[in-house]
């Protein structure tokens, strides 16, 4: 017995586990053994395998297999508790037994395997954060828990899991997934430095997972915004302390701190090139002292933020007026010089006498002896022969007199200049009170004002009391020695003075003469005990009789030196000024001067009885902490003038009148300065600058510009220019209320510009202009672009601003209205034209500019560019924020030209968009319309693509070659494409509904293409295809309707369908159950129709001409209407037969279905074919035509067959061929209306 058994198998029980391997997820569990058997009939064995939790005795997984072999089984621990489980396997053994060994016993159970294993699944986290977000704010992050485990998919969700999500410079949060493993958690960032930040995720270990693989995602911190305002000072005075003051507040768009202060940051405060930062204060506030100095200017006063690792930069400016020192009154110097000269001049010639006499008599022994005076008793005094007082002082010989007057005093008698100065105070004080010449004394007083700043050591400001007529010797530097002789006389002399306007610039001129007309002269001389450098302003405070104002005049050479002799005659008329001056010296020099109302300076103005009624009596003449109110100019050369004559206008005191006129003469080359100051003391000031470089001769320029009137610039010039330049801005409180420009290079002998405050306006110019720049602004600082030519209009609801830089400038027309149009002969330049108006913003460049260029900008996004020579490329760019965007809703236009003929004209309109290039074309033209995603065209190909699938059209276009294209994107497409290139072309137009889509492609675009569907109202659809030559091929698809119609494309295609009569109304047959159908070519074409409504289709029909209607049921038949002449043309009259060549139709009509085989030569001739049913036992059998009109020639392959349902006999077929072909009764058709 034993013999017979065979050897039973060793092998291991289990034997891909091991005792205390870890497991997890499908855990694969092998008995190898299993049960063995040796029976001859039947199989008793079997094994099994059970795996128990030990922490609880529970049974969590059992297999078992009856039979002998191995057991394999897949223990799917995911969400059983970790820990430890006994995987144990058992068998039984079956033996033969029994008669004849037939039988088959199972032995006892043996147990095989008893292994303890570690079951550890894990749960993994993935998060994701956003991919920035501004630091501070609230950061908001998604975590997803799956599991981690042997044979599960890494996407298998983990439910329910906890999660430890750790934020850097945060801590951690814990959140919790749901059933899904999905889940999330907002935290508010506190400030933490810009930058990367990187988040993690871990789970937390529990009874069924532990945790597996952690997450993180980076984040980047952006810096919040800021909004940093300067509010401090916008005007001081020389030597006054000023504060700047700034304030740093948080400007995150949509956050809570929005407006918050940021404390604790430096703010830089700057005056000029003078900066310092200071720490921001709780309330976000930082402010500065300092002493203001230096010349009256414009400068810019500024807080900037430079941004932190928190907070992103901001910054703000204003203009900061500094005033004029001059302006300010100073304290009275009393000198043993000036109080000598002023006492004996006073006693050898009474100022009354001299006045009175000039004025009384017209002409006398004043005008004599003052003017053309033989003997001025004052320097016959000291020199002992007379000196003309209309000569310049001889330096020299006076310098000379004056160490002998002075050879033995010392700086300590200076003092006995107060007592001079009391008695010749007192003597014009009681020649005033007693005698009738009171007021002529008062006008022989005056004042001069002077003002040196050294290089080194503190200014000093001086006045010191003078008589006219009388020189006066001044310690301006105060070190008790003379530095300059002054006089002051009255010319006597015809004047004339005439303000600017477009015609006639200002022309002053003071002749000789005896009318009685008093121009003050100044006469300066520089003395030889004066320093080597005398940086000096010196001016004459004049009372003129009745007059108003005060008047200063004078010379300003404290960035220079003061030159060695000095003369001018001032004319003031009409709001204007004229000047007549001669010099000797070699620095620059300016002559400056201002109207001062009475007063303004420091001398209380009477009271005014109205005054008094008002309250107004205890107002101070000079508000505290501003300044003197007066208009001031100055002319600078950069080298003081032999001679040269100037007219200015002075705006009459108008703040808003934007004027600064001047009339030069020179008699060497000179660069000219000019400078108009209206200062009210107060916020409101009025600056105008302007410099002219080598000017020979005569020079009248006139620029203006207000609100109501716009800009107006006039330059006329003996000798061209080298350059020429205006500035005019009226200040309120540092903020820019207007502003004007002009600047030219290389300036010819005549400019004449205007531009109204409508935008529209021209220059002229006798010459080409080296470079030409204007521009006029309102409400804020002039907009410039650094191109170097460009036109930017920027119109705002509180601000408007006009700029223009054009080189090689010869002429220019300009319309800066809702449309702009600019017309300019130029230098070939890049051009670029900027145009933000309201919600709309275009930004065209033209390369290469040609000499003579036109360009329109519309409100609407139009476009159109005229040259006299063809431009390398030209690029649009439009954007607007309005609600309907610029086309079909896009919010961003981009057009691309390249290689663009002498003219181009672009409309863009809400449905559609038209190019115009006047029969030339087009290297290149690439068009996108979008809202923020661009639609890409594919491929090298042309094309058309629209997308209207979504929130915001798209549209993207390439076409080569182009001359003309009009595009219709309404509810009917329509589209025009005039090319030369012949390139492939693809349409592509997605709406909302999927169903609407429309695609086509051109083999070969042809000139004057024209593609449409059009719809006139009758319900028909119609597609329209003209071009100048045929051409390959047209596959589209529309509104469920494709095909093709290729070899060839004919130049003239129409194919029209409706579901009624619309396409054939003439026919006769209403409401036709084919509906109708017209298809008519210029050439034989093949065509191929799919209508996926069931409608009708043709396929490979090779045909020219086919009109196709009728009707046709089971019980009355119907007429069927053919025909395949053609009408138009030579043909109008009898007609052109065009048998199809080839193919078929087929038509769904609902309850029947039609297949039209007309074969090789079918033709028809307007013929209607009237059917009726043959029927047999009351059913339907067949049709028989029983009458028509035309001619219907039919061949071999034609053929004509309708399937309709039958009730019983269900679908039958019925063939109309010989009821088509073979119809007697014809009768002659009419002829169709085409």
């Amino acid at each position: 017995m034993v013999a017979v058994l065979p050897a039973m198998s060793s092998q291991a029980a289990i034997n891909n586990l091991s005792a205390g391997q870890t497991v997890s997820g499908l855990v694969p569990i092998t008995e190898a053994r299993g049960g063995q058997e040796n029976c001859n009939i039947g199989d008793e064995s079997r094994s099994r395998i059970e795996v128990r939790r030990l922490a609880d005795n529970v049974v969590v997984h059992t297999a078992n297999r009856d039979g002998s072999g191995a057991l394999s089984t897949t223990w799917d621990s995911v969400g059983q508790p970790v820990g430890a489980y006994r995987v144990r396997s058992w068998y039984n053994d079956a033996r033969r037994s029994g008669f004849l060994n037939l039988g088959c016993s199972r032995q006892g159970e043996v147990l095989a395997s008893d292994i303890s294993v570690n079951l550890q699944n894990r749960a993994a986290v993935s998060i994701d954060v956003p991919t920035s977000v501004v630091t501070g704010e609230e950061l908001s992050f998604t975590v997803r828990t799956t599991i981690q485990a042997n044979g599960v998919a890494a996407t298998t969700a983990a439910p329910d899991r906890s999660v430890v999500v750790t934020i850097p410079g945060v801590g951690q949060q814990t959140v919790q997934t749901n059933g899904s493993g999905d889940g999330s958690g907002t935290v508010d960032l506190p400030d933490l430095a810009a930058g990367a930040l990187t988040v993690t995720a871990t789970t937390v270990d529990d009874a069924i997972y532990l945790s597996g693989a952690g997450g993180s995602d980076t984040t980047t911190l952006q810096r919040r915004s800021t909004e940093t305002v300067y509010d401090g000072a916008t005007r001081a005075q020389p030597g006054d302390s000023t504060t700047l003051r700034g304030q740093l507040v948080d400007a995150t768009p949509g956050s809570d701190r929005a407006g918050e202060p940021v404390s604790g940051e430096p703010l830089t405060l700057s005056l000029g090139d003078d900066s310092a930062d200071v720490t921001t204060s709780l309330t976000g506030s930082a402010q500065r002292n300092l002493v203001v100095s230096g010349p009256s200017r414009a400068d810019i006063a500024s807080a900037s933020y430079a941004g932190g690792p928190v907070y992103g930069p901001s910054s703000d400016r204003l203009t900061f007026f500094v005033g004029d020192a001059v302006a300010e009154p100073a304290a009275e110097s009393h000198s043993l010089v000036g109080g000598l000269t002023r006492l004996l001049g006073s006693l050898l010639t009474p100022p009354a006498t001299q006045v009175g006499d000039q004025l009384l008599a017209g002409t006398g022994t004043f005008l004599d002896q003052l003017v053309t005076g033989t003997v001025n008793p004052l320097l016959t005094f000291l020199n002992g022969t007379p000196i003309e007082a209309t000569d310049l002082l001889d330096v020299e010989v006076l310098g000379e007199q004056i160490d002998l007057l002075l050879a033995n005093t010392t700086g300590s008698l200076n003092q006995v200049g107060d007592q001079a100065d009391d008695a010749v105070d007192r003597l014009l004080t009681d020649l005033a009170a007693n005698t009738p010449f009171g007021g002529l004394i008062d006008t022989a007083r005056f004042r001069w004002r002077s003002v040196y700043e050294p290089a080194e050591g503190d200014d000093v400001s001086a006045e010191f009391d003078a008589t006219i007529g009388l020189p006066q010797l001044l310690d301006v530097t105060g070190d008790g020695i003379p530095d300059v002789v002054a006089a002051v006389t009255l010319v006597n002399g015809v004047v004339d003075v005439s303000t600017s306007n477009l015609v006639n610039p200002i022309d002053v001129e003071v002749l000789g003469g005896n009318d009685g007309t008093l121009v003050p002269r100044l006469e300066i001389a520089r003395l030889a005990g004066a320093p080597a450098d005398l940086p000096l302003s010196l001016q004459a405070l004049i009372d003129l009789p009745d007059a108003s104002e005060e008047y200063r005049f004078g010379y300003d050479t404290r960035a220079a030196d003061a030159p060695e002799g000095f003369r001018a005659d001032i004319v003031l008329a009409g709001g204007g000024a004229g000047l007549q001056v001669a010099s000797r010296g070699e620095d620059a020099l300016t002559v400056t001067g201002a109207l001062v109302p009475v007063g303004a300076d420091g001398d209380q103005p009477e009271a005014d009885p109205a005054d008094e009624a008002a309250g107004l009596e205890d107002e101070p003449a000079i508000p505290a902490g501003l300044a003197p109110e007066e208009l001031r100019f100055g002319v600078s050369f950069d080298r003081a003038p032999v001679q040269a004559r100037i007219g200015l206008d002075l705006a009459s005191g108008q703040l808003d009148a934007q004027n600064i006129a001047a009339t030069l003469q020179t008699d060497a080359p000179t660069t000219v300065g000019l400078q108009l100051v209206d200062d009210s003391g107060a916020d409101e000031v009025f600056l105008a600058e302007g410099t002219l470089s080598q000017v020979d001769g005569t020079v009248s320029v006139a620029v203006s510009g207000t609100d109501e009137t716009g800009l107006t610039a006039d330059i006329s010039s003996d000798t061209p220019l080298d350059l020429l330049s205006v500035r005019a801005r009226t200040l309120d409180a540092g903020e820019t209320v207007s502003d004007v420009v002009l600047g030219l290079t290389d300036v010819p002998t005549q400019i004449s510009f205007a531009l109204d405050a409508a935008g529209a306006g021209s220059l002229t110019a006798s010459g080409p202009i080296g470079v030409f720049e204007a521009g006029f602004s309102s409400g804020g600082e002039l907009a410039l672009l650094d191109d170097p030519a460009y036109l930017r209009l920027l119109s705002e609801p509180d601000y408007e601003s006009i700029a223009v830089r054009l080189p090689g400038f010869e002429g220019m027309q300009v319309d800066l209205g809702e449309s702009v149009a600019l017309s300019v002969v130029i230098a070939p330049t890049p051009l670029r034209a900027l145009v933000e108006q309201d919600d709309l913003t275009i930004d065209a460049l033209i390369q290469d500019a040609p000499r003579e260029l036109s360009l329109a900008l519309g409100a609407d996004g139009a476009v159109e560019v005229e040259g006299s020579a063809p431009i390398d490329s030209v690029s649009i760019d439009a954007s607007s924020t309005a609600e309907d965007g610029i086309l079909l809703g896009a919010q961003n236009l981009s057009v691309q030209l390249t290689d663009v003929p002498s003219r181009l004209g672009v409309s863009v309109a809400e449905d559609g968009a038209t190019f115009d290039t006047g029969g030339q074309a087009i290297g290149l033209v690439e068009l996108s319309a979008d809202s923020g995603d661009p639609l890409v065209l594919t491929g090298a190909e042309d094309g058309l693509a629209i997308d209207q699938s979504g929130e915001g059209a798209r549209l993207a276009a390439r076409i080569h070659g182009l001359r003309t294209i009009e595009a219709s994107l309404g509810e009917v497409p329509e589209l025009l494409l005039d090319t030369v290139a012949q390139k492939i072309f693809d349409v592509s137009i997605v709406s909302a509904d999927p169903a609407d889509t429309i695609t086509a492609t051109i083999d070969r675009l042809q000139p004057n293409l024209r593609f449409g569907l059009l719809d006139d109202g009758s319900g028909a659809m119609r597609l329209i295809y003209r071009a100048d030559a045929p051409t390959n091929s047209l596959s589209f698809s529309l509104s469920g309707l494709s095909g093709s119609i290729a070899g060839p494309l004919p130049t003239a295609l129409d194919v029209c369908m409706a579901d009624d009569e619309a396409c054939l109304p003439f026919v006769g047959i209403d409401d036709p159950a084919l509906g109708s159908i017209q298809f008519a070519a210029s050439e034989y074409t093949t065509l191929n129709l799919v209508d996926s409504t069931g409608g009708l289709s043709a396929q490979n029909l090779r045909l020219r001409r086919l009109d196709l209607t009728g009707s046709l049921d089971t019980e009355n038949g119907g007429p069927v209407y053919l025909n395949t002449t053609g009408y138009a043309g030579a043909c109008a009259v009898v007609g052109c037969e065009y048998p199809i060549q080839g193919g078929r139709v087929l038509a769904d009509l609902g309850e029947a279905s039609l297949e039209f085989t007309p074969g090789n030569g079918f033709s028809a001739v307007n013929a209607i074919t009237n059917l009726e049913p043959d029927t047999l036992f009351g059913q339907v059998i067949g049709v028989s035509g029983v009458s028509g009109t035309g001619i219907v020639r039919c061949v071999g392959a034609t053929a004509l067959r309708v399937t309709v349902n039958v009730p019983i006999l269900g679908d039958i077929t019925l063939n109309l061929r010989d009821a088509i072909c073979d119809v007697p009764n014809r009768t002659p058709g009419t002829p169709p209306p085409f």
